[in-house]
């Protein structure tokens, strides 16, 4: 039922329908169904117990028994009353504001009112998305950004600066850097113990063909008869094992050199690759190219000032040139260096 505050109209036509409406003068118990509460267009009274019924109610609950549905009491079809209410009526009715409970003190006729409400009423109401309280539509904006408890501050992502990129960038570079040191370094120790382990071979064989030279040459002593001396035959013995190790020498320098012009050669050829390409720093590329050529140098001018070639110093020089030879292998000439990170 609706409250004596309020009350609904339905089948006028008009905006008003199915709207609970404060009436500044309600409507007379003869003008409200007995059963719905609702103010109808049409309306049927009784005879028996002069209830009044919406043609809705009648037609659900009285037509078919002809029994009043309140009170049960009998009644002839024909002494019903039927009355009906134009649109007019209503819309010259006086009415508030529907924003009355929020502040609004509008009142006039319901058409009045009704464009009043559409159009100029400043007392709309909504909900506040977080705490869900109600506020004047004018004033929810002020109370979310200064009121508002339940709502979280927006959570705005903070502008990178250019320094802030360029420390991200060098970051980056550095990781991609570390990386390809590891893969570096674990194929570098690999390669090591392969140098120590073919050094330690040669020097195996290089004492093998000593010690045959030596039995040769002894065995071609006794042949003679021992026609020559023993310091004679010491001699002959030492000079054909220093012939021996120094052409040992010869082809292990040779190997070297020849390691060293092929490396250089791909380098080269690598980073003339690298610069068609354009994808990496020019500057890191001139500058790597630099770096490994006075390395190879190095270990030639070392290769010509040493007389004999110890193993801790074939693995010296073998070092660079495996470096060398996975900087052009593994693209690390393609590395840009940046800016932050070149030496000036």
């Amino acid at each position: 039922m609706a409250s004596a505050s309020k009350q609904t109209v339905f089948g006028f036509g008009t905006n008003l329908d199915w709207r609970p409406t404060q009436f500044v003068k309600v409507f007379p118990w003869n003008r409200v169904c007995s059963i719905c509460g609702l103010v109808p267009s049409v309306v049927a009274m009784l005879p028996c117990c002069s209830c009044i019924l919406c043609l809705p109610c009648y037609n659900r609950d009285a037509y078919d028994t002809n029994r009043c549905p309140l009170d049960g009491e009998l009644f002839q079809e024909n002494d019903v009353v039927w009355s009906t209410f134009t649109k007019d009526t209503i819309l010259k009715r006086r009415i508030r504001c529907w924003n009355a409970d929020n502040g609004c003190k509008a009142k006039d006729v319901a058409s009045a009112v009704l464009e009043h409400f559409t159009n100029d009423c400043e007392f709309h109401t909504v909900s506040c998305p977080s705490c869900r309280g109600k506020f004047l539509h004018q004033d929810v904006s002020n109370h979310m950004a200064s009121v508002c408890t339940a709502r979280s501050p927006l959570k705005r992502k903070p502008r990178r600066s250019p320094r802030a990129n360029e420390s991200s960038d060098v970051m980056a570079a550095l990781k991609k850097i570390s990386s390809d040191n590891v893969l570096l370094k674990k194929q570098l120790e690999s390669l090591e113990r392969r140098i120590t382990c073919d050094s330690d071979s040669a020097r195996k064989v290089s004492c093998s063909v000593a010690d045959k030279t030596v039995k040769a040459a002894l065995e071609g002593t006794s042949s003679t008869g021992r026609s020559c001396s023993e310091s004679e035959c010491m001699l002959k013995v030492s000079s054909q094992v220093r012939d021996v190790l120094a052409e040992n020498e010869r082809n292990t320098r040779a190997f070297i050199t020849q390691e060293c012009n092929r490396i250089m050669k791909t380098l080269t050829e690598k980073f003339k690759e690298a610069s068609s390409m354009g994808d990496a720093d020019p500057l890191s590329r001139t500058l790597l190219l630099s770096d490994l050529s006075e390395s190879i140098d190095d270990c030639l001018k070392r290769l010509d000032g040493e007389e004999a070639l110890t193993r801790q110093d074939a693995a010296r020089i073998v070092s660079p040139l495996a470096i060398s030879s996975l900087a052009g292998a593994s693209g690390a000439l393609n590395v840009a260096v940046p800016p932050a990170l070149r030496r000036r």
